[in-house]
């Protein structure tokens, strides 16, 4: 009896240990499986999508605004460090005027600021970066030459929103309103006179010649 005792209760404390290591895999596997749940819970890291580059026309429309409105910042935002801007031909020899840099250019939209300047575009189009449009410009300075507004063909490139140059060519009826501004003044002739007093002071008369 007694060893049946023995054995009873050996059996007794396997089933005892068994039952605490089953609760112990199950308290591990519920661990698991919260781990794996927080895990699924997390959101996914998303990359942000690449800018698209500024649309070449919106930029040159940008440009026009910030002189009209006389805004150097925005226009600094706009050029390029190397920013080339060409303008002419003017007369008689058919000469461009050429501003390189930020600062030339900055400079040069400053005193057109100061003179009232008004810039427009009409009949724009673009090809891949390149901006195409009739362009009329007007400021104090000119009117008082007597040339109301400038007009022509203007161009522009743009790359990754910045704008690298701009050319603008004057047209012929321009021109010749340059030409008639800043024509050098006809010679004027002097009539010449004769002193009847001073002659007649030497006994002789211009008018009967004797």
């Amino acid at each position: 009896m007694r060893k049946y005792s023995v054995l009873a209760a050996i059996a007794l404390l396997v089933l005892i240990f068994a039952a605490c290591t089953t609760e112990v895999e199950v308290t591990r596997e519920v661990e698991v499986t919260r781990e794996v749940t927080v895990a699924k819970d997390t959101p996914p890291v998303v990359t942000p999508a690449a800018t698209p580059p500024a649309d070449p026309l919106d930029v040159v429309q940008g440009y026009m605004a910030a002189l009209n409105a006389g805004d150097l910042d925005a226009i600094l935002g706009l050029y390029a460090d190397d920013i080339v801007f060409t303008i002419g031909p003017f007369p008689p020899e058919g000469a461009f005027d050429t501003l390189t840099g930020k600062a030339e250019n900055l400079a040069d939209d400053a005193d057109s600021i100061n003179k009232h300047a008004r810039l427009s575009f009409s009949n724009t189009s673009v090809t891949g970066n390149t901006v195409k449009a009739e362009f009329s410009y007007s400021d104090d300075e000119l009117k008082g030459f007597g040339v109301d507004t400038i007009t022509g063909t203007f161009e522009s490139v743009v790359e990754q929103g910045k704008i690298t140059s701009m050319e603008a060519l004057i047209d012929e009826k321009t021109q010749q309103m340059f030409a008639a501004a800043f024509a050098p003044p006809a010679p004027q002739e002097v009539p010449v006179t004769t002193n009847t007093v001073a002659f007649q002071d030497f006994g002789w008369d211009p008018d009967t010649k004797g």
